[in-house]
Order: structure tokens, then sequence, then C-alpha cells
């Protein structure tokens, strides 16, 4: 059994075709995607803010190391440094949630672990030493907390954590102290969006203590109708408490949009939505904001009636209309304007072929 594919070129294809779990769900499901994300750091070094480029060497070996004695319930282990990759490359795993976009802009030693078996993917020296990621399509994050803990009581028995007795785990932002556990979901909400109250729901979820964000998290807009919603703090809180606050959330997100799209299903503008689309579909150019927007339009249509399609089918577009999944699928770099001609091509000549509209 291979463990690990350091920077292997061959690898980047199973990496493609094994780790598409956080918009599996995207044509479907209202919840597209659950995440749980658990922060630790390794007791002997400084936080990797305050790391000589040496100790951050010697914390990624550390990590590595104790990476290869975990049984994963996949074939392989794909362990890649991020220095060693290119802008294409970095940019593709950042498309598919596997690592952050800071981490991307780190000049620093780190690396990336993917569990494609366990849906896990670990960052080494992101914000803290061990960043464990654990995806599962759709709203399930008992699930996703399961196999981020066997990975964590795993590594706990091989590294010594940064703990307090009174704290808890000790984390370099203070709202991840305690558990340092983070849960997050993709939501997909297009008859909230197209009805007007997509807004006024995120801002009275926002005021549930989450974190309403765009669809790469922090600092990132929203694409089309997906949000992500994320736990806030949680210094004093326990797993289960944490995760309950979220799926209050959730629950109320999902109810909101049942209603929407029932008030939409009634609605005299059925026959403009229909024409709307129609004309999306003959996109001669399409930025990825564009065509995340086309797609959110698409898959409200399926819902009222108006369009019909395999899901499925449709929801493989979605990753390749994103920058670095065109231009690592096209070999080359490419110029944002050949990217959104391209667009244009998919929507016009595969995409409206799936379609019944």
């Amino acid at each position: 059994m291979k463990r690990a594919a350091k920077n292997d070129a061959c690898c980047w294809e199973a990496i493609e075709r094994n780790t598409s779990w956080v918009l599996e769900r995207a044509a479907s499901a209202t919840v597209v995607s659950s995440r749980i994300r658990i922060a630790r750091n390794l007791s002997g070094f400084p936080f990797p803010h305050n790391m000589t480029f040496r100790q951050a060497v010697e914390a990624e070996n550390e990590v590595w190391r104790a990476f290869l004695g975990f049984r994963s319930s996949g074939r392989e282990i794909y362990m890649l440094e991020m220095n060693a990759l290119s802008e294409m490359e970095k940019g593709f795993l950042c498309e598919r949630h596997m690592v952050s976009r800071e981490f991307t802009r780190s000049s620093m030693p780190c690396s990336v672990a993917i569990f494609p078996g366990e849906k896990i993917s670990v960052m080494v020296n992101e914000e803290d030493h061990l960043r464990i990621q654990s995806f599962r399509p759709g709203e399930r994050l008992e699930e996703a907390l399961l196999d981020a803990d066997r990975l964590d009581d795993h590594l706990s028995g091989q590294l010594s954590y940064a703990f307090s007795g009174r704290l808890g785990f000790l984390t370099s932002c203070p709202t991840n102290i305690g558990t340092g556990l983070r849960a997050s979901v993709i939501l997909h909400v297009p008859g909230l969006d197209v009805s007007g109250r997509g807004k006024e729901v995120m801002k009275e979820a926002g005021k549930q203590g989450v974190l309403v964000r765009g669809f790469y998290g922090e600092g990132s807009r929203s694409m089309g109708s997906f949000y992500q919603v994320s736990t806030r703090e949680t210094t004093g809180k326990d797993e289960k408490e944490i995760i309950e606050n979220l799926q209050v959330v959730v629950n109320l997100t999902v109810r909101e949009e049942s209603k929407a799209l029932l008030l939409l299903s009634n609605s005299k503008e059925k026959m403009e939505m229909e024409r709307s689309l129609k004309r999306r579909l003959r996109s001669s150019t399409l930025s990825s904001y564009a065509f995340f927007s086309l797609f959110s339009r698409l898959v409200l249509a399926r819902k009222l009636g108006i369009a019909g399609f395999d899901t499925e089918k449709i929801g493989r577009f979605l990753h390749y209309a994103l920058p670095n999944h065109m231009q690592l699928k096209a070999g080359r770099k490419m110029s944002p304007e050949e990217r959104d001609e391209e667009r244009g091509r998919m929507v016009r000549e595969r995409l409206r072929r799936c379609i019944d509209v």
C-alpha cells in the first residue's frame, strides 16, 4: 500500500477523481456539504507565525512521520509540499477546499496531506501546526467529526500537543482555544436569493452566533447562491454544543428556502425565469461568478419544474468552471478572457445538451 506520494505528478489524477466531496451535491441539496475543522499545535514549537524556517521544517517532519502510521481506509495518503507546487496546482487545491487561500501564499515550509478514504485534508504549518479538515457531502456533521476524531486520536498518540488543563487545546487564534473545533456547512439557497430574502435570512443567521461567509470562507465573495456558514467561537463550549448551535441555523435556513421555493412555484414570474435561463444558456462568455449564478438558476429551475436534468451530471460542470481547474485541464495558463470564452463554449456545446428546458 502506498502511504505517501510526495509531489508525485501521478497522484494528481487520483486527487482530482477522489476529492469532489465539497460540491458533490451542489445540484440537488440545500445543505451541499459539511466540514469539521480541528486545530492542533505541537508543544515543542512556537506557533507557526513565530517559527523560524528551520523550526517549520522540523515541525513538518514530525507531523509527516506521525501520518505514516495511520491506517487509512483508502489505498493511499497523498502528502504534498506546497512550496514545490505550481500556482495552478495550489489554486486547484484551494478550489477543492483542501487548503485555505492564505495557506497557498505562505513562503514558509508547509504541506498538505490528503486522505481520500476518510474525506480528510490536513494543512501542516498553516495558522496552527495542524488544521485537520473532515468533509462529508450533505448535512453530516457528526460523521465528519467521527473521522476527524479518529485521525486526531492517532496523531495525539504520536505527537505532543500544546494543551492546558485549564484552557484546553492551545491555538494561534484565541477564539479557537478549548476544543480547537470549528464546524461549517456550504448552503445553496437560490430560492431565497431570487425571492429577495437571502440577505435577510443570512443576517438573521448571523445573529444566532454563526459566521456567514462567501464560497471560500473568510474574506471571500458569495458565488451564485452558495454561502458558507460557520461556527464562531469555541472557547468554553464542547463539541456537541458547537455542532448543535450550527444545526439550529442550518435547519432554519432549510425551512426558509423551502418556503421561498413554494412561493416561487406559485409565482407569475416562472415564465420570465424560463426566458432568462434560455438567454443565459446562449452566453458567448461567462466569468466564474456568472457561471455559478447560471448554475444556481438552473438548480432553481429544476426545483420549480421549469427545467429537467441529471443532477449528478450537471454537478460535475461546477468544478471545471473554476479558473485553476480549467487551466490544469488545458495544461497551460489561460488569460481571464480565454477562460470566460471557454466557459461560454462549455455552456453552449456541452451543458445545454444535458438540460431539458
